[in-house]
């Protein structure tokens, strides 16, 4: 247990948020990354990795932390596509030295659940793992993807997606750095208008996950009927035009890359900054009828009465004893 006085915090000075990504991402907590496949999650933090690792000052315009990143997994077939997508996303972002960004091709799962024992159980690639990454000291993990990194898992139960949160979360205590997974969206989330299509509810799976993690974000392609108008411009069938936006973040003011004004990029082997755009959603019109506010000041305000509903059938009479005896005694 831990009993923290709140009049020994009000002594303490408010001390300003240390940032991975500056007014994005907060350092020191656990979050997701959400979206279609072959959307470009894994190409944006993948950019993100190498902006940390070879110590630019910002990334789309946001101070960056510098640092090590570390990437569990990555989704591809063989060193050589990792050298390919090296080279694609990050021709701007050299890095000057060894040992700044490692990843971690093994791809073997980090935890096992058990269902006899109900819980998830950390595999021996998770130890040799975080042995490594102690003596790495990263202040970025990628863990992609999270469904790659467990077995025996099932993303519907709400109780086991909570505890596979809070085993994520031993990580960052092992290591005090930053992690962030990988997921993908559901199939019902593909026909939603954008700004829903970037909401954490749109995540695959239960919100056991998403209950735990204290910060979201999603990654979708603009469509033709998305109907931005910034982007009407582009051709949207031929180029990867791409929105990534926070829509959970607990411990932060209201980031600057939301799912009303997300960021957008081009992806056309590297990563190209376009801005953000403000997503104009489209309520539906209540219907008003009989709650219009009158002005009681006013005489041409009085309401008109409604009118009478008519009545149906005859009026009820409660009927008199002799009335119940007579109707009876007539079937005898």
């Amino acid at each position: 247990m831990k009993i923290l006085d709140v009049y020994e915090l009000q002594q303490k000075d408010d001390k300003p948020i240390n940032w991975v990504v500056e007014g994005i991402l907060p350092s020191g907590l656990v979050g997701d990354v959400y979206g279609p496949p072959d959307e470009g999650k894994s190409t944006i933090l993948s950019h993100l990795a190498l902006s940390i690792s070879s110590k630019q000052e910002k990334w789309f315009g946001r101070k960056i932390a510098n640092g090590r990143v570390a990437i569990i997994g990555g989704e591809k077939s063989s060193e050589d596509a990792w050298v390919r997508d090296i080279h694609r996303i990050g021709a701007e972002t050299k890095l000057t030295e060894r040992g700044q960004m490692c990843i971690d091709m093994d791809d073997k799962p980090l935890w096992k659940f058990d269902k006899r024992a109900g819980e998830w159980l950390n595999t021996e690639e998770h130890k040799v793992l975080i042995e490594y990454l102690k003596t790495f000291e990263p202040v970025l993990v990628i863990i992609d993807t999270l469904s790659r990194a467990t077995i025996g898992g099932n993303i519907i139960d709400y109780e086991q997606q909570s505890l596979l949160a809070r085993k994520v979360e031993e990580i960052r205590h092992h290591l005090n750095t930053t992690i962030i997974s990988i997921s993908h969206t559901n199939q019902a989330s593909a026909s939603a208008n954008i700004s829903n299509r970037l909401h954490w509810m749109s995540r695959s799976g239960s919100s056991g996950l998403p209950g735990i993690f204290r910060w979201m974000a999603g990654v979708t392609r603009v469509k033709e009927d998305d109907d931005i108008e910034q982007l009407k411009s582009y051709n949207l069938q031929e180029n990867k035009i791409v929105t990534f936006a926070v829509s959970k973040c607990n411990e932060i003011p209201p980031p600057l890359w939301n799912i009303y004004n997300p960021l957008v990029l081009h992806i056309n082997g590297g990563i190209d900054l376009i801005g953000r755009v403000k997503i104009e959603t489209k309520k539906k019109k209540k219907k008003i009828e009989d709650s219009i506010l009158i002005d009681d000041t006013s005489a041409e305000s009085v309401a008109e009465p409604e009118p009478e509903k008519p009545k149906r059938g005859r009026p009820f009479k409660a009927a008199t004893k002799k009335e119940v005896t007579d109707d009876i005694l007539q079937y005898f």
